[in-house]
């Protein structure tokens, strides 16, 4: 049932460590006290159900990971939080597999990111668009008088192929370069 998919429908569970995750907690409690909204236990559930993996989690799946780590939260609390974690730039909603994650870039490029999603195993890494790619958008909106408030891109594929011939590579100067094979990128 779409929306209702939770993380041990995938073949393997990937989770951040728990340092990263500890971070990220800290960081959202930070945030949302600046933002001066209150911290309560099921805000911190919801966090803490986001912090801990990187895959993208429904709503059902935050909250049957709450309720199987002993906390207690109604479905509907845990879409009120989410759209004020979203808000607030905290999370973001994975539109490709309705779901969440945790924002892991901070500050302003924040809503400047794209989301490679594994089909395989749900994990989704969070990384910036390239400025070359991200300025020849912006351009493209502002010819057609549209003003974003947000650049999000979704790319849906496999990350086992962690082969890549060729990539191009932006240096320092602005021009780009060929490397040789790169082991691990997805």
């Amino acid at each position: 049932m779409k929306g209702r998919r939770s993380k041990e429908e995938y073949q393997t569970t990937t989770t951040v460590s728990l340092q990263e995750g500890k971070a990220f907690e800290d960081m959202a409690i930070d945030r949302l006290k600046e933002e001066n909204f209150r911290i309560t236990m099921p805000r911190v559930q919801v966090i803490r159900a986001l912090a801990h993996t990187n895959q993208a989690l429904s709503a059902y799946g935050i909250h049957e990971s709450i309720v199987r780590n002993g906390g207690r939260i109604d479905v509907v609390s845990v879409y009120r939080i989410l759209t004020t974690l979203t808000e607030v730039g905290l999370i973001h909603h994975i539109g490709i597999v309705d779901g969440y994650i945790a924002s892991r870039i901070p500050g302003k490029n924040s809503k400047k990111t794209q989301h490679l999603i594994c089909k395989d195993t749900g994990t989704v890494e969070e990384v910036e668009i390239p400025t070359a790619a991200l300025t020849a958008i912006e351009d493209q909106l502002k010819k057609n008088g549209f003003d974003p408030s947000q650049i999000k891109i979704e790319i849906l594929g496999h990350s086992g192929a962690k082969q890549i011939n060729k990539a191009l590579i932006e240096d320092k100067t602005g021009k780009t370069q060929t490397v040789g094979s790169m082991a691990g990128a997805h």
